[in-house]
């Protein structure tokens, strides 16, 4: 079943919905609205996918009284013809956006599925893996860092179950998901650095010890100051949600703050110890939030990481969620060379 396109008129009509909520729960019904535009049909049915399947949770249940939904994995078709083992695919770790209050593994399944397609159209398949953390404000925002963060280690752990290489895992957030990428990614360099279990899975050799690989920034909130502005008057209000009570504190607000946490250093800084991965920012030329994605590539690149800047003209905030824009497939297509080119190169075995 193939997905259905909105138009661009109700792409207006979405638009208009967010702008205009003024409480939680008008951004989800505004999302309630949006989700099924993009992703009409059941899950596992998008052309140009192979197997999709759920991780959930054993110990916790939603508000349905079901097991909570924790990973959804999307795997490119498998394609078989050489009858050897498939290689090791790259994975691309996906954090969806929704300005931390909404938003789900669901609602973004034409992006996560757009991803896997754009990299068998390069000839250089991957895995994705969708994250569904837990949301602002009934969780606080060290524990939605923390579902990131697990998520990451899921994969580490578990590469080879879904074909994948531990070497080659990239984080890639939207909006308010690739905020989250960061101070995951920063936490978890300083797991690393302090020698703290969590960045480590066994293998054949022994514990390996993993580093990420790539950070993907899909028109980020990458700059929590620089929202105190009337044109971002909308995500102030979200940041407030996903705070709560911190928000008032500066040195709280920084501790989650991106451009904060990549400024601390030369190749380091942030969490503490161990470089940041290489970085892809993308910004889209017609959102509010351009300069952030400008600015927060400058600070990354002053701080000694490798960053590769695209904005891409023409285009709104959340283009690469449908396809109303011809750059949006351009732009899937270059990530996923991004992700499939990119390699940890501080992995390696400890004996034990």
């Amino acid at each position: 079943m193939m997905p259905r396109v909105m138009t661009l008129s109700e792409w207006r009509d979405t638009v208009a919905r967010y702008a205009a909520a003024r409480t939680v729960a008008e951004m989800r019904a505004a999302t309630a609205y949006f989700a099924p535009l993009l992703n009409d049909g059941a899950t596992g049915m998008v052309a140009g996918v192979g197997r999709v399947w759920d991780v959930s949770s054993q110990r916790e249940l939603d508000e349905r009284g079901q097991p909570r939904l924790l990973l959804r994995v999307i795997e490119p078709v498998e394609r078989g013809a050489s009858g050897g083992a498939a290689p090791a695919r790259p994975v691309c770790l996906f954090v969806h956006g929704g300005g931390w209050v909404t938003g789900s593994v669901a609602s973004y399944r034409s992006l996560t599925h757009g991803l896997v397609r754009a990299s068998e159209r390069i000839g250089t398949e991957m895995v994705v893996v969708a994250v569904e953390y837990r949301l602002a404000p009934e969780t606080s925002p060290d524990e939605i860092v923390d579902d990131v963060v697990s998520a990451v280690r899921w994969v580490w752990e578990n590469a080879a179950a879904i074909g994948g290489d531990p070497s080659r895992v990239v984080i890639a957030g939207d909006s308010a998901g690739a905020q989250l990428a960061v101070i995951a990614a920063d936490r978890l360099r300083a797991m690393r650095a302090t020698g703290k279990a969590g960045v480590e899975s066994r293998s054949a050799e022994g514990r390996v010890s993993h580093a990420l690989a790539g950070l993907v920034l899909l028109y980020g909130v990458l700059d929590f100051e620089a929202l105190e502005t009337p044109a971002l008057a909308g995500i102030l209000q979200m940041r407030k949600w996903f705070l709560g009570a911190l928000d008032a504190d500066a040195s709280e607000r920084a501790r989650f703050d991106p451009i904060r946490q990549v400024r601390g250093g030369a190749g380091g800084g942030g969490a503490g110890g161990g470089r940041w991965p290489r970085m892809m920012v993308v910004g889209a030329a017609e959102d509010a939030l351009v300069n952030q994605s400008v600015t927060f590539a400058d600070a990354a690149r002053r701080a000694g990481v490798e960053v590769e800047l695209r904005i891409v003209e023409g285009v709104p905030h959340g283009y690469l969620q449908c396809g109303l824009w011809p750059q949006t497939g351009a732009t899937l297509e270059a990530i996923a060379a991004f992700v499939c080119g990119a390699s940890g190169g501080e992995r390696g075995a400890r004996s034990g």
